[in-house]
């Protein structure tokens, strides 16, 4: 199923809705999911519940989150800025990342060469990341 299929089956997006998100995604090279919150239909939080419904993955919120400095500084700035992962925990060789689009996997393959790490995406809004 598609997302598509899967935001007009839980009625977040109409056909009509859907016409003129395709119509933009053409218009300038978007996804589908950045359409839809560009447009203002969803927020990207209500994007993130249904992807981590479908996807199995957790939603987190990193606003009152403690986060390990040296945890942090362990990572390339520019894998962290420029891909927009976050790491959130580390255990048994298993690097915890948010993120706010699990369907970019080259970031998660970069990251896991270069810590050696398995990763476990989780997911958190791109502003939230940002503020990090």
């Amino acid at each position: 199923m598609t997302i598509a299929e899967i935001l007009m089956r839980k009625g977040l997006l109409s056909a009509e809705q859907l016409a003129d998100a395709q119509g933009l995604m053409q218009a300038e090279g978007l996804r589908l999911d950045r359409a839809v919150v560009q447009k203002g239909w969803l927020t990207e939080r209500q994007l993130l519940e249904v992807f981590s419904e479908q996807l199995h993955l957790p939603l987190v919120t990193l606003e009152d989150r403690a986060f390990d400095g040296e945890l942090l500084r362990s990572l390339p700035a520019r894998v962290v800025y420029r891909q927009r992962l976050v790491p959130v925990g580390r255990v048994d060789g298993i690097l915890q990342v948010a993120t706010s689009d699990p369907f970019d996997l080259y970031a998660f393959d970069d990251l896991r060469l270069l810590t050696g790490l398995n990763i476990q995406p989780v997911l958190a809004t791109r502003e939230e990341i940002e503020k990090v």
